[in-house]
């Protein structure tokens, strides 16, 4: 896997993009291919603890007759104190390849 990934700050809002390749080495299925990924996206502070974001997601897929899966993303970090915090993610499936609703809240611990 290769990566790059950028993110730039301006006025309070955060603009960021990524790029990655993975690279498959699958002998025994040729059908498959190499995966590349990117997302394009902005985010801010909406308040002081909140972190919130939307960005656009698009990556091939692991087979050559399976069109690009493309999603926008919002997410949203909320710091409860400062050991406590918690990430709340909605998915939403552009292409007909993606997930059309995807929810996820996570909670974490600082160590």
């Amino acid at each position: 896997i290769s990566a790059i990934n950028i993110s730039y700050t301006i006025l309070g809002v955060n603009i960021f993009g990524g790029y990655s390749h993975t690279t498959i080495k699958d002998e025994i299925n040729i059908d498959e291919t190499d995966i590349d990924t990117y997302n394009l996206g902005f985010g801010f502070d909406p308040l002081e603890r909140l972190y919130s974001s939307i960005s656009y997601n698009n990556s091939t897929t692991l087979y050559s007759d399976v069109e690009n899966i493309e999603t926008l993303s919002l997410y949203n970090f909320y710091s409860i104190d400062n050991s406590w915090f918690t990430t709340l993610t909605y998915q939403y499936g552009i292409s007909q390849s993606a997930s059309k609703h995807t929810l996820s809240l996570k909670v974490g611990y600082y160590f």
